[in-house]
Order: structure tokens, then sequence, then C-alpha cells
């Protein structure tokens, strides 16, 4: 689950954005994330962190980053 990386120091590797099996008209993102030197993949519908993750470059992957909650909404730091 999403919620077991929050605050979390990651190295995220690649992505997929695919359309919600169960959500109408939304997305889910897949990630595909290193923390202490294991691979695991998770998936969330963040909007917010399907917005921005769009606009990294394909050469800036793999990159480090925090997932953290501000309010109701997740966001890479």
């Amino acid at each position: 689950k999403i919620d077991e990386i929050l605050n979390v120091q990651i190295k995220v590797h690649a992505f997929k954005i695919e359309p919600s099996k169960k959500k109408v008209n939304s997305d889910y993102l897949t990630l595909q994330i290193e923390i202490d030197d294991r691979k695991r993949v998770v998936f969330t519908g963040a909007t917010i962190l399907i917005q921005v993750i769009k606009k990294v470059p394909k050469d800036k992957f793999p990159f480090t980053t925090t997932i953290v909650k501000r309010n109701e909404y997740l966001e890479f730091t």
C-alpha cells in the first residue's frame, strides 16, 4: 500500500499510467520503486502524483524522492 511508504525516502525507477478499472474516467499510477535496496511496485490513483510524474523527463530516472500527505493529497517532495 502507498501508506506504507509515506514519509520514507524512495528511489523511483519507472512508472506506468493506465485507465482505472475501478473508477470511471480516472487513471491509476504504477510506480517501480526501491527502498533499502529492495525493489517494489506500488499502485495509486493519486491525481497530483500522476500529474507531476508525467512532467519528469525520461533522462531524470531514477530519481530519489519522498511521498508525503498534505491535507488530503499525496505529493512528491
